[in-house]
């Protein structure tokens, strides 16, 4: 038996490993002589629980391995319901990330990537870190809104290219986790009509992306729920005048249908949670575009309009009572395209313009205080359209569009240096 006192710092990391060799005789003269087995356990318990810092949650963190097998611990507060994204990285090294509870017991793992844990009850749970030589880190703490999947259509973690082909009427989503094969599904039907306008999100909430489109010539929202076989759905909300906005604004886990009315001034939602019972707020104006997502890292989606002639950013914030928020961006810059997502990965929406003609990408990052970068992404034109989301994973968003006429998609991959990375069908 082998014991430490409770609050005494273990210099290596609290790692204990027992070895025991020569236990079963190899029966099989060409196998080895021995099997060994290695039990290893690492706790937080083995240090002074004092010394531990507290991670707020939607926070990027760097820190370090200072010594070999090490291991670097971090409390965080957790609330039942939440469903917690923890991203790791170290370039060129395999550290260990895992999620404990506060008797040591891992309840969620990843190397150098991603570890998701959601949680039953509220609680403090442990980060743990662990490498086997000195290593600098990054970590990031986020809430995991429906912002995470609205792309993913096979529930691999990875958002799916998708197109829409007016004449046939089917989406065709290409699956990342089937070596990115086109599974397609007829959207346009009696009750619905042309014209119409994709929007994936998660309305069922069973953790893939749902085949969804906007009539605006009838005011028909169409669902294919992938929880029910795909059976369409249809709600009649809307008309001409708006845009379809998809994202989870009540926080139950389901993307909501949305509208914005740009002439009308207003945003409206349809509350999955309150038996989609309609929320409409006035908000914008004539030269809005649609903003909406998760600025704030709280998990539910916040409206937010883009005005393209002042160039201001609206956002009115859940987690302030919805109070408005205004950020200043490029004024009346012509062909601008709204495609906000967290490309930093702090859990919160970084606000972001694409411009087609010029193929210029425009980001403020939320984690470094929205400061202003421009990028050219190679390809321009007046056609192309923005499909940012997260394609490698790594739980950051990836610039990418979409050129309908030669049917050809491109995602800059943040987890590969921004490697271009082509689909063509």
């Amino acid at each position: 038996q082998l014991a430490w006192p409770r609050g005494v710092h273990h210099r290596r990391g609290g790692a204990l490993q027992v070895s025991i060799t020569n236990l079963v005789a190899a029966a099989d003269a060409a196998a080895p002589a021995a099997q060994a087995e290695v039990l290893q356990y690492s706790s937080y318990r083995f240090i002074d629980e004092t010394t531990i810092p507290t991670l707020p949650v939607s926070t990027i963190t760097n820190g370090a391995i200072s010594f070999a097998n090490g291991t670097q611990w971090y409390w965080f507060t957790a609330r039942a319901g939440k469903t917690y994204r923890l991203r790791l990285t170290s370039p060129g090294q395999q550290p260990l990330l895992r999620i404990t509870d506060r008797e040591g017991i891992t309840l969620a793992s990843g190397r150098n990537g991603l570890a998701t844990l959601t949680c039953a009850s509220n609680a403090t749970l442990a980060i743990a870190v662990s490498a086997t030589h000195p290593l600098p880190f990054t970590l990031s703490l986020t809430v995991a809104g429906s912002r995470q999947s609205q792309l993913d259509y096979d529930g691999d973690g990875k958002a799916d290219p998708v197109i829409y082909d007016v004449e046939s009427g089917i989406l065709t989503a290409f699956l990342s986790g089937s070596a990115y094969a086109p599974a397609g599904v007829i959207m346009s039907m009696d009750k619905l009509s042309a014209g119409l306008q994709p929007i994936p999100g998660d309305f069922d909430g069973d953790g893939k992306a749902d085949p969804a489109l906007y009539d605006p010539q009838l005011g028909l929202w169409g669902v294919r729920l992938s929880s029910q076989a795909y059976a369409l759905a249809v709600m009649a909300i809307g008309d001409a005048s708006c845009q379809p906005v998809a994202g989870d604004f009540d926080g139950d886990g389901k993307a909501d249908p949305a509208l914005y009315s740009p002439t009308k001034g207003l945003m409206g939602a349809w509350l999955s949670g309150a038996n989609y019972a309609a929320a409409i707020i006035p908000l914008g104006g004539v030269d809005a575009l649609n903003a909406s997502e998760d600025y704030d890292g709280d998990g539910l989606t916040d409206p937010a309009v883009f005005h393209v002639t002042s160039g201001e950013l609206w956002v009115l914030l859940s987690s302030r009572s919805y109070a408005a928020e205004r950020l200043k961006l490029p004024a009346a810059v012509p062909d601008l395209q709204t495609a906000v997502g967290d490309y930093d990965g702090d859990g919160k929406a970084d606000p972001t313009l694409f411009q087609a003609m010029s193929g210029l990408w425009l980001w403020a990052l939320s984690g470094q205080g929205y400061a202003q970068t421009v990028l050219g992404g190679g390809w321009a034109g007046a056609t192309l359209l923005a499909r940012p989301g997260d394609y490698d994973g790594d739980g950051l968003t990836d610039p990418a569009i979409y050129i309908p006429e030669a049917k050809v998609f491109y995602a800059w991959l943040s987890g590969s240096a921004y490697t271009p990375a082509q689909l063509r069908w």
